[in-house]
């Protein structure tokens, strides 16, 4: 029971730091990944997503669900990327 609450906190770790990667690499290469204020349907992460990467936010959402759907790990990136990711403009 112990070992299975440290793997939980190991991967939601392990994600928290995969996402401050990306963000630290799209930052340094120019792109200025945010949250969508205008292009959301829960918090605005796809369609931040979409407009930094200048792609249609729905193929980032149909990806996103994807992964969601056979890793199931995607909600807990999207958790962790809503409170990484700033408000866009």
């Amino acid at each position: 029971m112990l070992l299975h609450s440290i793997a939980g906190i190991f991967g939601f770790v392990i994600w928290l730091v995969i996402i401050l990667a990306i963000v630290a690499f799209l930052r340094w290469s120019g792109l200025n990944l945010h949250k969508s204020r205008y292009n959301k349907k829960l918090a605005g992460v796809c369609g931040g997503i979409g407009e930094s990467l200048g792609i249609d936010p729905t193929i980032i959402r149909i990806i996103w669900a994807v992964i969601t759907i056979y890793g199931g790990s995607g909600i807990l990136a999207y958790i962790l990327a809503c409170l990484i990711l700033p408000e866009g403009y």
